[in-house]
C-alpha cells in the first residue's frame, strides 16, 4: 500500500471506527472493485456518512425508543400493546427490538403494558384483555421505502373496522428510518418516530446534475456483481430495495437491502466471492 491509499484507509477508519475490522474488504472494494478515481471517490463519500449502529449506540437507542414511547401523548401503559412489525415466525428485527425493549420498559415503570411479537396477533390482544389495549405502536428497527408499514398499518385497521371497532390509535415507533419512507408514511397521516433519520446517500447530497454522475457511477459499479442468488435479482435492489440509497446497518445485524447492494452482495459476476462490507441473510424478503 502507498502512502496516499494508507492516508485514506486511515482517514476513513477516524471518521467510521467500524471499518478497521473491514481492512481487507475495504482494500479491495476501494482498489480492485472501483476502477476509477471518481468511483473511488463515491464510495469514500458514501462511506463517510455511513449510519453505523454500534452495540453501544443501540443501547442508548433502545433508552431514547422507551422514552418516546412512554411520553407519547393520550396514552398509559395499562391501554397500550407494543407490537413488533413482524408478520411470521421468521427471525425478525422487530422481534429483537422487542426484546431489548423489555427490561427498559419495566424500568420506566411500564409494567402492564402487552408487548406482542407479530403484528397480525395485535386484534386478539385486545380482545384477550377485555378491550382495554386499543394504543398500538408498531416498532421496527429499520423503515426503508416504508411499503411495509404502510400495508401492515392499512390491514391492521382493516380487522378493526371489520368488527366495528374505530377508536384505537395506531403509531410507529423505529429505531431508524429513511426519510422518503417517513414522507410515505406521515403523507397517510399515521403517527411515526424514529431516533435515526436517514438521507439518500447521492440524490439527497448533490445538485441535479452531480446526483446524475455520482447515479451513473454507483450503477457501473453494480455492473461487476452477479445478477442472481438465491432467486433474488440484483436489479430489484439496484440503489437500495426501492431506490432508497440507504446507508445504515447495525453491529451484528442484518444488512437492509434498502441499503446500496455494492456494500452487501456477496458475488461478482462471474460467481465468484467477493469481500463485502456488510452482511445480509440472502433469503430475506
Amino acid at each position: 500500500m502507498n502512502r496516499n491509499q494508507f492516508e485514506l484507509i486511515y482517514s476513513l477508519s477516524k471518521k467510521q471506527p467500524w471499518l478497521e475490522y473491514k481492512y481487507d474488504e475495504l482494500i479491495s472494494l476501494l482498489f480492485e472493485e472501483c476502477d476509477s478515481i471518481e468511483k473511488r471517490e463515491l464510495i469514500v463519500e458514501l462511506l463517510s456518512r455511513f449510519v453505523y449502529i454500534s452495540n453501544d449506540d443501540y443501547l442508548k437507542c433502545l433508552d431514547a425508543l422507551v422514552d418516546k414511547i412512554t411520553n407519547t401523548e393520550n396514552i398509559s401503559d395499562d391501554t397500550t400493546q407494543i407490537v413488533a412489525l413482524t408478520a411470521d415466525a421468521n427471525a425478525d428485527s422487530a422481534q429483537y427490538l422487542l426484546y431489548g425493549l423489555k427490561s427498559k420498559l419495566a424500568k420506566a415503570g411500564w409494567n402492564n403494558c402487552k408487548l406482542v411479537n407479530t403484528f397480525g396477533r395485535a386484534y386478539r390482544t385486545y380482545t384477550d384483555n377485555k378491550n382495554k389495549h386499543k394504543n398500538i405502536i408498531f416498532i421496527d428497527e429499520f423503515i426503508g421505502s416504508g411499503q411495509t408499514v404502510l400495508s401492515r398499518v392499512a390491514e391492521t385497521r382493516r380487522v378493526f373496522e371489520n368488527k366495528n371497532i374505530n377508536d384505537i390509535n395506531i403509531h410507529v415507533y423505529t429505531l431508524a428510518a429513511t426519510t422518503i419512507g417517513l414522507k410515505k408514511i406521515r403523507d397517510k397521516n399515521i403517527h411515526v418516530e424514529t431516533i435515526r433519520e436517514i438521507s439518500r446517500g447521492i440524490s439527497d447530497h448533490y445538485d441535479e446534475k452531480t446526483k446524475e454522475t455520482k447515479i451513473n457511477l454507483m450503477l457501473s459499479l453494480e455492473s461487476i456483481l452477479l445478477n442472481r442468488i438465491s432467486n433474488r435479482d440484483i436489479q430489484e435492489f439496484s440503489l437500495g430495495y426501492g431506490q432508497c440509497e440507504s446507508l445504515y446497518c447495525r453491529e451484528e445485524g442484518n444488512t437492509p437491502n434498502n441499503v446500496f447492494p455494492i456494500f452487501w452482495w456477496p458475488k461478482l459476476i462471474d460467481s465468484t466471492d467477493r469481500p463485502h462490507l456488510l452482511t445480509r441473510f440472502m433469503d430475506d424478503n
